[in-house]
């Protein structure tokens, strides 16, 4: 059996229990009700058992502890056969004790001796382990028994193991007991307990039943299913006391029950009010005093401070549970009548407290859900589900039911409820919010659930279509119609959905919120339509860190592809921050945006930390945090060097593209695959890759990578000696001014000009021009990889001084970051410096040879290295030819192994 968190204890129980001589030991386990003292000692039974011991378990019943001697008579019958072997006097006494036998009542101290002895005659044939769970409940006649057994077990092969409740009486006066308090699990330990056993809940789900539980396993294990069944559910839908099984309610209960009315009528409303406001609990109660909690606090179950606080979360839920449902909704009335100055928690009250349809609570419910939505609190939908089932009028309840099932369908549980509202053919105005939220909520669930993106697409499409511009000015629905259709478009990546979209804006007109022409411009093409929005983008930008949720994942966008992540960072963090706690609808959008902040920001481990946060901010097997993952995860894996997670990635990506049919997870495969190959000095691989992101002297519509892999192309595409294509390339996004969108870009874009230039004096100074801008290090990544080519190029030219200096500075920073392919190129570059500056050899190999062999495992072919070299294709071979026995080989095929690993070494050159 293994018991997550419980490493520490189960080492604990191994030296308990195990069987050396000599080694017996009396051993008290304490702890609160649920906290796992039975699932320990059933380790311990099993620990035993597999050490040869023999286990005699008894459990205490809070029935039988006033049966004098009832907890004993379980510890004898596994015993019975020794009771034989007893002395007569000893086994008279044992068998009037437990009623086995009538007589004159023996001397407690002489049934205790007889109890002890029949172990040791059983410990002669193995090691025993007596083990009394439960141990509040034993019988006080037993339980004195019991102690006098565990006073004199040390020395012998006989151990006593028990688990009792903190606090109990029955332990008050007895010593000689090494006593261990089973604390409740940590966070982490709890976590991974409700992760184990139900794995389908939600991040914010799990979080909750972790903050209510308090690392108590039985409540851990027990509230998923009283609360949900077999079935999934949301945070928002979760109620303010969590439902209690049988177990654990029964843990509560007694001391519950045991109150004076009045108490339990105070402790209902504090535990649906669950803010311990005095003043409302005061007006609520009309008992301004609160006088009738004092038994509660009395009990332990309360703590009377500045605020009531509940001494356990589940304390609240006992009360709720043990309530009838009468006196829950008379309870949820009186507080919603004495928070007033409350709107948002009087609405929760009202709608709890009614039943029947009531128009008037309808329209507070529905105020509350929507002043959630615009702080992106994922209670909304529930909450308007709420408001809807209390609606009267049809029409009303229709538009309540849509506005919930689009805000639903972001998760799971509450958008199948939402959807199963919706009337069967139900009609609605064209350009009514109902039909708009219908299509956005039936798009999104369709597209995470058949993964039909184009279907998607057409529903959205026709619902937008059908509006009249005029009565949608300003309507929420459109704006959720109009986010959920351009993530689709961006997913499609087809240039007729490009084209619709741009249609739908140009039919809204000013109905279209402007930031949606700024996301078309920054994204769907921004190599020729971005540079004519920069103003209005920067604008936007400039209020985004007072802009909504949604706003600031939307205007995110527009920051992608022109470079503007610094700007976004701090929005993002905040409501990643947010997400941590409470499941927002924004916080996995506003992950991968911190991540690529990060990530261009050169800040790898705050990138890395975000990956990881990413899956737990949105439901399970979403579209955004599942494959979006893998793209970030794969982009850090090919940076870093490694290749094998780099592939994983791309596997995920493809899978999800091909069940879908979505180019825009192809195309972040191929940015992947091409960051590892150039990573790797593999130019071949990556100018396959890139090229056919978009081909040179392109950039593809409905493809804004083209703008992140540009100099990865021009490199790849120099390396193997296609400096055509790569002229072509460099040629286009000058005249498409992508040097003008950003400074990094700018760089890009000289840097990559500078590679194809023949002429050194050119080259230096374009290589000069491109790194001279102060701006361009808060991209240091890029910014050290384009001192890398201009490493390699001064090195090509002789000029090893000013190489180095170029190569240290790009290592420095490679080193920093660990992108272990990157410092590996540059160390190259360094040998083949010193080497050509010193006359050294390197891998046994002249500086040359080392150089032509290196290029040649890379795959070139000797006309493409001599065309980087300046040599004729024979003057390569005859290098090669040479090269070859100094290495041991005789094929091309063989040079990456046999150059892999050498050190330079100290020879002449002649």
């Amino acid at each position: 059996m293994r018991l997550i968190g419980r490493d520490n204890e189960i080492d604990a129980l191994a030296e308990v229990v195990a069987t050396t001589p000599g080694g017996g030991s009396a051993t008290l386990f304490v702890g609160e009700p649920g906290v796992g003292k039975t699932a320990l000692l059933d380790v311990a039974a099993q620990e035993a058992a597999g050490a040869g011991r023999f286990v005699v378990r008894v459990t205490g019943a809070e029935f039988e502890a006033e049966i004098g001697y009832s907890a004993l008579e379980q510890a004898l019958l596994p015993l019975t056969p020794f009771v034989n072997r007893l002395a007569p006097f000893q086994r008279t006494a044992l068998l009037i004790a437990t009623g086995s036998a009538e007589g004159e009542p023996p001397e407690r101290l002489v049934v205790a001796a007889a109890a002890l002895r029949l172990l040791q005659l059983a410990s002669e044939e193995r090691p025993v382990l007596l083990m009394v769970d439960d141990l509040q409940w034993v019988d006080q006649a037993s339980a004195e028994v019991f102690f006098f057994i565990a006073r004199r077990v040390h020395g012998s092969t006989l151990c006593f193991l028990a688990a009792a409740r903190t606090g109990s009486s029955i332990l008050l006066g007895h010593v000689n007991l090494d006593e261990r308090e089973l604390a409740p699990l940590d966070d982490k330990a709890s976590d991974d307990l409700v992760r184990e056993r139900f794995p389908t809940l939600s991040g914010s789900v799990r979080q909750r039943l972790v903050t209510e539980a308090q690392g108590n396993p039985l409540a851990l294990l027990e509230l998923p299913p009283a609360l949900c069944g077999t079935d999934p559910i949301a945070e928002e839908a979760m109620p303010a006391a969590l439902p209690l099984s049988a177990r654990v309610q029964s843990v509560f209960a007694t001391r519950i029950q045991a109150l004076p009315e009045p108490t339990r009528d105070e402790l209902l409303l504090a535990s649906l009010d669950a803010t311990g406001d005095y003043d409302v609990l005061g007006r609520a109660a009309d008992d301004p005093t609160l006088h009738h909690l004092h038994p509660a606090e009395d009990a332990g179950l309360v703590a009377l401070t500045d605020r009531l606080a509940f001494r356990h979360p589940l304390t609240r839920s006992a009360v709720v549970g043990l309530a009838t449902g009468r006196q829950v909704r008379d309870a949820h009335r009186r507080l919603g009548d004495a928070l007033v100055a409350n709107p948002d928690r009087q609405a929760w009250h009202l709608g709890e407290a009614t039943i029947a349809p009531d128009e008037h609570v309808a329209e507070l419910v529905e105020g509350a859900a929507r002043r959630a939505v615009a702080r992106g609190d994922r209670s909304a939908a529930a909450r308007l589900l709420k408001a809807a089932d209390l609606t009267p009028d049809l029409r009303e309840r229709g538009r309540r039911v849509a506005h919930a099932a689009y805000l639903g369908a972001f998760q799971s549980a509450t958008a199948d409820a939402a959807l199963r509202l919706l009337e069967p053919g139900q009609q609605y105005s064209p350009s009514s919010d109902e039909a708009l939220y219908s299509a956005a909520g039936a798009a999104y669930v369709t597209l995470v659930g058949e993964g039909d993106v184009v279907a998607a697409f057409r529903i959205l499409h026709n619902a937008i279509a059908a509006v009249d511009p005029s009565q949608v000015i300003g309507s929420p629905a459109l704006v959720a119609a109009l986010d959920i259709a351009a993530f689709i478009c961006q997913l499609l990546g087809r240039a007729e959905c490009s084209d619709e979209y741009r249609s739908l804006l140009d039919h809204l007109g000013p109905a279209a919120p402007e930031r949606f022409s700024l996301w078309v411009a920054a994204v769907l093409d921004p190599a020729r339509t971005a540079l004519s929005v920069l103003d209005r983008i920067d604008a936007a930008l400039a209020t985004i860190d007072d802009a909504t949720d949604a706003d600031v994942v939307a205007l995110a966008g527009t920051a992608i592809y022109t470079d503007r992540l610094a700007r976004i960072r701090k929005a993002a963090q905040r409501i990643m921050a947010y997400a941590g706690t409470v499941e927002v609808p924004h916080g996995a959008p506003a992950g991968i945006m911190l991540w690529l902040a990060e990530f261009s920001g050169g800040n790898w481990d705050n990138a890395d930390a975000t990956a990881r946060a990413i899956p737990r901010l949105g439901d399970q097997g979403n579209l955004l945090s599942v494959a979006y993952v893998a793209y970030l995860n794969g982009l850090m894996a090919a940076a870093r060097g490694d290749d094998a997670a780099a592939r994983q990635s791309v596997d995920v990506l493809l899978e999800t593209a091909n069940a879908r049919d979505a180019r825009l997870w192809r195309v972040y495969a191929r940015h992947v695959l091409t960051l590892s190959a150039v990573g790797r000095a593999d130019f071949s691989a990556a100018y396959r890759h890139a090229s056919a992101i978009s081909a040179p002297g392109e950039f593809a519509e409905q493809t804004p990578t083209a703008l992140w892999v540009f100099f990865d192309l021009v490199e790849a595409a120099v390396h193997t000696d296609r400096i055509p294509e790569a002229r072509r390339h460099v040629a286009a996004a000058r005249a498409l001014g992508i040097d003008r969108i950003s400074p990094r870009l700018a760089m890009l874009v000289t840097a990559a000009r500078a590679l194809t230039i023949s002429d050194p004096a050119d080259m230096n100074d374009l290589f000069l021009r491109a790194l001279g801008p102060e701006d361009i290090h808060q991209w240091p990544f890029d910014v050290a990889r384009v001192r890398l080519s201009y490493g390699e190029c001064l090195r090509s030219a002789r000029a090893e001084v000013e190489a180095r200096r170029q190569l240290d500075l790009a290592r420095a920073t490679f080193g920093r970051l660990r992108a272990h392919p990157w410092v590996s190129r540059v160390d190259a570059q360094m040998q083949l410096t010193d080497a050509l500056a010193s006359g050294t050899e390197v891998a046994g190999l002249t500086a040359k040879e080392y150089e032509v062999a290196q290029m040649a495992a890379r795959g070139l072919t000797n006309k493409q290295i001599g065309a980087e070299l300046f040599l004729s294709p024979r003057t390569v071979g005859t290098y090669l030819y040479r090269a070859y026995p100094k290495l041991g080989i005789s094929t091309r095929a063989a040079l990456r192994d046999a150059l892999s690993g050498r050190q330079p070494t100290e020879r002449s050159d002649h």
